[in-house]
């Protein structure tokens, strides 16, 4: 949603710009953003949220990184466009896996079996978009031209709030995850659709 409205890439060039001046090329600052997703991991592991939930938003900072460091030094590339795809991907599974180990309450059927719904569906319209631009479904490369309820860009803070929560209230965080993940689903489904009228405009 936020991603249609704002320039996301104009705030990540500016930390781009401020960080440029250390000797890390973009596709190290996208390996980076995996580490502390692997500690919030063990973290969670040993049922610990607020230090998970942590360890989580410092990579989800770091993953904004990147793509401003290679905008401002014009090293844009299609492998650092696909690795830092693929390490998200990876950060993803490990939050939403990381609910696993913190036995929150069940909503409707059993907490667990939402967790495996969320990593799905966190997944699904992300690889939609991408697959309809590289069939030629729909030409948009830089996924703006099919709106969508739900991007990263807003699940990934969600899916954190909802590990902060533990902290505080496991029924909320149950609640918060759940909704998350029904947003998933609701947008997954739009994109098919968007994608549908899109390509018979486009082919039209």
């Amino acid at each position: 949603m936020l991603k249609e409205f704002f320039d996301t890439d104009k705030i990540s060039l500016k930390i781009g710009r401020i960080l440029s001046k250390l000797p890390i090329s973009p596709n190290q600052w996208t390996l980076i953003s995996l580490i502390p997703a692997i500690i919030g991991f063990i973290f969670a592991i040993y049922k610990n949220a607020f230090y998970s939930f942590l360890s989580f938003a410092i990579a989800g900072i770091l993953d904004g990184i990147d793509g401003g460091v290679a905008r401002f030094k014009g090293k844009v590339t299609n492998f650092g466009a696909f690795l830092d795809g693929s390490i998200d991907r990876i950060v993803d599974f490990l939050l939403i896996f990381s609910f696993l180990f913190f036995e929150l309450p069940s909503k409707i059927f059993s907490f667990n079996y939402w967790v495996v719904i969320g990593a799905y569906f966190c997944l699904m319209p992300t690889f939609e978009v991408a697959y309809a631009d590289h069939r030629k479904a729909v030409n948009d490369p830089e996924e703006k031209k099919i709106w969508r309820i739900l991007h990263r860009t807003e699940m990934y803070p969600l899916f954190c709030l909802s590990l902060l929560l533990i902290e505080f209230s496991k029924d909320l965080a149950s609640w918060l995850f759940i909704i998350t993940t029904v947003l998933s689903i609701i947008t997954t489904i739009q994109t098919i659709i968007l994608t549908y009228i899109k390509s018979k405009r486009e082919n039209a």
